[in-house]
């Protein structure tokens, strides 16, 4: 038996550095992205939808081009739509929903415009516009179906503004994902580490 000598460590650790650096490297990372994307495509084809999308326990309601165009929301400012939101998330709270999900972030409220409006700021004159969203988030959060979602980030961090975190009782969960090196989200994390400590995604938190 032949014994393992320096140079055999060295040149063992050289290729590992080697093979590591290789299948970490963008155009391995992508070929493997890709590869994925054909796996999950070839996995539809062959085994065809393991559930009826009928019979799902889940259900999206997305906010998408055509809700743009129909009213009361043809030519209102997001930040106008609260109310009509708030009744749309009660209806899915009294249908049966476990928990609601609600990955729409509203940084801001009309209430807070301070763009002049007369002799006093727009938000003065709107005060107490959102108090039915507010409710609304109030009694779901109660009732422990409810999460709001937040992006985390040292820069630029995306939030609900204080009225809504108050009325969820800050029940609000990480919206962030992982991007692959080709632009193109493949994962999604159930925790974040912040200040040494997990944190639950909105998806681990639902």
């Amino acid at each position: 038996m032949r014994r393992i000598g320096g140079r055999d460590i060295v040149a063992a650790i050289l290729i590992a550095l080697l093979a590591g650096a290789i299948f970490t490297s963008a155009p391995l990372q992508t070929l493997q992205g890709l590869s994925l994307d054909i796996l999950t495509a070839l996995r539809g084809k062959v085994v065809g939808e393991r559930r009826d999308p009928a019979t799902s326990p889940v259900v999206v309601v997305a906010i998408d081009g055509e809700t743009y165009e129909t009213p009361p929301f043809k030519g209102s400012p997001t930040q106008t739509w609260t109310r009509e939101i708030g009744r749309v998330l009660g209806s899915i709270s009294d249908g049966g929903a476990k928990v609601i999900g609600f990955d729409v972030i509203f940084k801001n409220s009309i209430e807070q415009s301070e763009i002049p409006f007369g002799d006093a700021p727009l938000g003065a004159r709107m005060r107490g516009f959102d108090r039915d969203y507010l409710i609304a988030l109030r009694q779901i959060s109660d009732n422990g179906k409810l999460v709001l979602g937040e992006i985390l980030s040292n820069d630029h961090p995306e939030v609900p503004y204080r009225a809504q975190r108050l009325a969820v009782r800050n029940n609000v969960r990480a919206l962030n994902v992982h991007t692959d090196a080709d632009d193109v989200i493949r994962r999604m994390p159930l925790s974040f580490s912040i200040e040494g400590k997990p944190v639950p995604t909105m998806a681990g938190e639902l």
